[in-house]
């Protein structure tokens, strides 16, 4: 249960506000008029504290929108850093999820990384990803593969394989 507790301004004695509970955010009005709220989201994959910042012109909207923030921080739908590029989350989820790849399949991994993936679409923020860029990098890749390379892709082989034609 949250600890509650009263603060005294001035010596007229009002109360101005009972304390927030441990990680239910922060809201506050600003100089501007604009209503502010803050929720911790925990530490990114550097260490640093995270947290998503709402605004809106009134208490009930951004206590609204607070509320939507805490939700989706407990489905886990925590929003990635913003200056995450998509390399830095490739590399991050070669070194993390594929580590228990066979060596053979890491370098197949890392392979198609380095030469297909980073070169379209590393450069781009990672919350900025569309799958209007990954089609895009299809294209290219099977542009690049068809005009370069005696191989087809492996994803359009696999199923006349698979059928036996």
């Amino acid at each position: 249960m949250a600890t509650r507790w009263l603060q005294i301004r001035g010596t007229l004695g009002r109360v101005a506000t009972t304390r927030r509970g441990w990680g239910e955010g922060s809201i506050y009005k600003r100089s501007d008029g604009q209503w502010t709220a803050t929720v911790e989201l925990g530490r990114d994959y550097t260490g640093r504290r995270r947290r998503r910042v709402v605004y809106g012109r009134t208490k009930r909207e951004v206590l609204d929108k607070l509320d939507e923030a805490r939700s989706d921080k407990r489905k886990g739908l925590e929003p990635p850093d913003r200056r995450l590029t998509t390399g830095q989350w490739l590399d991050l989820w070669l070194s993390e999820h594929c580590g228990d790849l066979s060596p053979g399949s890491l370098a197949t991994y890392r392979h198609a990384v380095e030469s297909y993936v980073r070169p379209e679409v590393g450069h781009l923020p990672l919350v900025k990803l569309t799958p209007a860029h990954v089609e895009k990098m299809g294209r290219e890749v099977r542009q690049t593969r068809a005009l370069g390379e005696h191989r087809q892709a492996r994803s359009s082989r696999t199923p006349r394989r698979t059928l036996g034609r």
